[in-house]
């Protein structure tokens, strides 16, 4: 089986209408063309941004909401009852802290801001994704099951990760 392989970086030479380099899908003008002339995001607005959005209570499954069980829960971007639990002592995994942008500011080197703690795997890589229906309906296959090799699983745990890329990317 031939794989496509995507390079994705800025073209020397791009039309409006071309889709965009980044592989988003939006036409180049509606996306990369004018970036760099865009205000700067700062790690303050990320940070406001991150608390408005614990808020969030639209499930990012295609069919919401249609089916969906209520608000988006504390979806797990990685595996929590197979890959979090591995590595786990006493349910607890080490955790980069979060520091408000005030105690950051107050900051002058990186090795204080970074803090590391144990945090529960309930908690851990966690955000407010899909509604409790979706969630285990859609990911029972890898955590309810032992592990099998196929494309679906492994489709299933890429697409936490690009649901948390997403949640992301739309917080600003």
């Amino acid at each position: 089986m031939i794989e496509t392989i995507f390079e994705c970086h800025p073209q020397p030479k791009m039309r409006k209408g071309d889709k965009c380099w980044c592989l988003s899908g939006y036409r180049w003008k509606d996306c990369h063309m004018n970036r760099e002339k865009l205000p700067k995001i700062t790690l303050e607005d990320t940070h406001k941004a991150e608390a408005t959005a614990q808020q969030n209570t639209q499930c990012l499954h295609p069919d919401a909401p249609h089916n969906c069980s209520g608000n988006a829960i504390r979806s797990h971007s990685v595996q929590k009852n197979a890959s979090l639990k591995a590595i786990a002592k006493k349910s607890h995994v080490l955790s980069m802290g979060t520091m408000s942008w005030g105690e950051m500011e107050k900051r002058d080197d990186v090795k204080s801001i970074i803090k590391i703690k144990k945090l529960g795997i309930n908690k851990a890589s966690t955000f407010p994704g899909f509604c409790n229906y979706h969630d285990t309906e859609l990911f029972k296959p890898v955590e309810t099951k032992g592990w099998k090799h196929s494309k679906r699983n492994a489709f299933l745990l890429s697409l936490r990760a690009i649901s948390l890329e997403y949640f992301k990317k739309n917080l600003l």
